[in-house]
């Protein structure tokens, strides 16, 4: 049975975790990249952010998503190795 817990509990947190790692440092990497797509679907829906807000700073921002998602994502990786083994000690 713990087995099949770790198994799950890894395949779970890696399916969550790593895109939204490869995410953030997609946004870390590339931050006009980024921004270029936002504003193409922004222009899809009438409602490029660029024209909305022209004074954004979208280098910043889109570093500021990158690191969050980043960070958030390789935490996500991490849950298993953190409490996996606490977890299956509880009765």
């Amino acid at each position: 049975m713990e087995t099949v817990t770790s198994i799950i509990v890894w395949g779970l947190c890696i399916s969550i975790g790593g895109p939204l790692a490869l995410l953030g440092f997609f946004h870390l990497l590339f931050p006009k990249s980024a921004w270029s797509l936002y504003r193409w679907w922004g222009r899809l829906w009438n409602a490029d952010p660029q024209q909305i807000a022209p004074a954004y700073q979208s280098g910043s921002a889109m570093r500021v998503v990158g690191i969050t998602c980043g960070a958030s994502g390789v935490f996500i990786c991490a849950i298993p190795k953190l409490f996996l083994p606490w977890l299956l000690l509880s009765p």
